[in-house]
């Protein structure tokens, strides 16, 4: 089974399901295509990726 994946680039190519986590991790793809649709990974949610350090406004009640 191959995954296929568009570069920064938008150029496309097939890889092998366990190489879509190093390509992500070290960002050199910008979509991967499931059965559903393409994927954005700068936007869309990701299965295993919850380690990575969120940016944005912190929304969760702090404690006291």
């Amino acid at each position: 089974m191959l995954i296929r994946i568009m570069y920064p680039d938008r150029g496309q190519d097939m890889v092998k399901p366990f190489l879509l986590s190093q390509l992500i991790d070290k960002n050199l793809i910008r979509k991967f295509k499931r059965s559903s649709g393409w994927v954005d990974v700068r936007c869309d949610p990701i299965r295993g990726q919850s380690k990575r350090l969120y940016l944005g406004h912190e929304r969760r009640a702090r404690e006291q």
